[in-house]
């Protein structure tokens, strides 16, 4: 007998417990807690979100509903809880610490919602949609930021200047999209359910809010959203023919979904090569703002960065200084994330967030598809089920590709349902009782052994790629983080790092020397480079420089600063063909000018100067 058993076979606790409000009000005071953590409050909002589990407990009951993702899911928490340590902005790191605390919590108290609060739940959800894209209209500039399709923006611009006027921040295009997206499933099914229960009315509230929908996420023109919903789509044709095609072929079921998903890839995967440009430019050529290449160019140098944290992961909320002074080597904000869900999760909490994560989103995902085999829900049709299976199934597939292209539910103020799907899952595929103890027990040693197995092929294949020892590797990953703390310490405060921070320096100077010791280390070469920039001794940092240039090609912040210490050094022959592939180097050239002066550096100044003049003369 479990524990959780022993707890409910003890006492099955007062009648309001076991009602089907109880678990509402659950999720209510998650929700709560999430907006006071929201407004910047810490370990506080937890009393709020855990009183239902106290309450659970002096009942007799056990605190929460047991998954086979609770291992996962505190292996997730502690690698945040290393993101914390790591993080060079301690206070932007707790914050998005306790976000993510709130985000497991959403998924305990959707988990444990029983049958009667489905479809509420799901109408919620369809709605929510509707919300977001009324937000959306109200806060967009379409005279700044136009959408693509000519009558749609002529439309949405007397929109906009007859609309009441508003002081709410406009919520970004492809985040808003990437919420519609999600939530239209839930929207088509809860009409369809509501058309079976014969009513009417309600079902034409909400074949008019998902035309509502529809209309305003083609008002996003996001290229990410469509296609994900395109997918979803396609997907859910091959699963609703593959049955009478397994009939009529007289074959295995998974054999015909398995061929068919295998000749769907071959497709795309034939016109994505045969388009003249490739993939980038067949994505290009759809509707909407082109952004194809600079998302490979972000995704390249966010994998650049990744490589430099390779066992601890860089922290949380670390993207924005670090991409800006590490590759872009600028001193204020540029991006906010790396507009990629599962590059975001590992570049701030490693290699054990970012398998946790993936694998509670895969495991609901084939949750969703073998449960009803293992075990069948009472008090609904076959048919309901199927139906908000399918949803939740579909919504995940969305919100996962969309997450291929832009981070919504991990680097964005929606990360609070980051976990809300895999809750719907859980809620949805196995019955709140005991009769489902069995499965969840064969589902924890199975996730454990996942995790296990996964961690230690990556680990393997990093050592692999990297061809360092692991001490090496250890030692490079350390000193990245002591000195990002340390040159990030304030960020963004829009100067560079000047020689003040030596001394802090000389802790992170000793690893990458040592991580040296056990062989070469793009990483260790590029920080030595930084420090020897720091010490003005730019042949030094030049030497760095080309060995890092070497080992990572098209590092974009090697590249930069390579090409900028020829200059200080005097070697602008050598500069040039660098500096010609760095779009903003006139400008800053001419911040460098000032800067230089500032620091009494004259003749600093009058190189920058000189390539100031030669770079903003126009190609002959």
């Amino acid at each position: 007998m479990t524990v959780q058993e022993e707890f409910q076979d003890q006492n099955r606790g007062p009648a309001f417990i076991d009602s089907r409000w109880f678990p509402w009000l659950d999720l209510l005071l998650v929700f709560v807690a999430g907006l006071m953590w929201y407004s910047g409050l810490t370990w506080q909002p937890l009393l709020i979100a855990l009183l239902p589990w106290a309450v659970r407990v002096i009942s007799g009951q056990f605190p929460f509903r047991r998954t086979p993702f609770d291992i996962l899911l505190l292996l997730f928490l502690f690698s945040a809880a290393v993101g914390v340590w790591a993080s060079y902005d301690q206070a932007a790191a707790w914050s998005k610490f306790w976000l993510l605390v709130g985000a497991v919590l959403v998924f305990y108290a959707l988990s444990g919602q029983p049958q009667k609060n489905h479809w509420p739940l799901a109408g919620i959800l369809g709605f929510f949609g509707l919300i977001v894209g009324s937000y959306f209209l109200l806060t967009h500039d379409w005279h700044s930021f136009p959408a693509k399709f000519v009558q749609l923006n002529q439309l949405l611009l007397r929109w906009s200047d007859v609309r009441p006027a508003s002081r709410l921040a406009p919520l970004p295009p492809n985040v808003a999209a990437s919420l519609m997206a999600i939530s239209l499933p839930f929207l088509i099914v809860w009409t369809v359910h509501n058309w079976r229960q014969e009513k009417r009315l309600v079902s034409a509230i909400s074949v008019f809010a998902l035309i509502l929908v529809a209309t305003m996420l083609s008002a996003t023109t996001s290229r990410g959203a469509l296609m994900a919903l395109a997918l979803a789509a396609g997907l859910h044709i091959l699963i609703s023919i593959h049955q009478p095609i397994a009939r009529l072929t007289n074959q295995s079921q998974q054999v015909i979904l398995t061929l068919l998903l295998l000749a769907a890839a071959v497709i795309l995967l034939f016109v994505a090569l045969v388009f003249p440009g490739g993939p980038v430019a067949l994505i290009d050529s759809l509707p909407g703002p082109s952004s194809a290449t600079s998302r490979v160019e972000l995704s390249k140098q966010t994998l650049a960065l990744i490589s430099d944290f390779p066992l601890t992961g860089a922290g949380l909320e670390s993207f924005p200084g670090l991409y800006s002074h590490y590759i872009l080597v600028i001193p204020y904000f540029f991006l906010p994330n790396g507009h990629n869900i599962f590059f975001d999760a590992v570049l701030e909490q490693g290699p054990l967030g970012l398998v946790s994560m993936t694998i509670i989103f895969l495991g609901s995902f084939i949750l969703l598809i073998v449960a009803p085999r293992m075990v069948d829900m009472v008090n609904q049709s076959r048919s309901d089920i199927v139906l908000l299976r399918w949803a939740i199934a579909a919504a995940l597939i969305i919100m996962l590709v969309h997450g291929l292209v832009e981070d919504t539910v991990y680097g964005s103020p929606a990360i609070l349902g980051l976990f809300f799907l895999p809750g719907l899952a859980l809620a949805t595929s196995l019955p709140v009782d005991e009769s489902t103890a069995e499965i969840v027990a064969r589902g924890s040693w199975l996730a454990a052994g996942t995790i296990v197995m996964s961690l230690a092929l990556l680990y393997f294949l990093i050592f692999l790629v990297s061809k360092q020892s692991p001490i090496a590797l250890l030692k490079a990953n350390l000193g990245t983080v002591r000195m990002a703390k340390v040159e990030l310490h304030g960020f963004p405060n829009g100067t560079w790092n000047r020689y003040e921070n030596l001394a802090a320096l000389r802790p992170a100077e000793e690893l990458f020397l040592q991580a040296l010791v056990n062989g070469e280390s793009r990483t260790a070469h590029y920080r030595l480079a930084l420090i020897a920039l720091l010490r003005q001794n730019f042949d030094e940092a030049i030497v760095h420089l080309q060995v890092a240039d070497a080992l990572g090609q098209s590092h974009r912040g090697i590249r930069k600063n390579l090409a900028y210490s020829y200059v200080w050094a005097n070697r602008v022959d050598e500069s040039m063909g660098l500096l010609n592939q760095i779009p903003e180097a006139a400008n800053e050239m001419e911040v460098y000018s000032w800067w230089w002066g500032t620091q009494g550096r004259n003749d600093l100044a009058d190189r920058a100067d000189h390539l100031t003049d030669m770079l903003s003369k126009p190609a002959q």
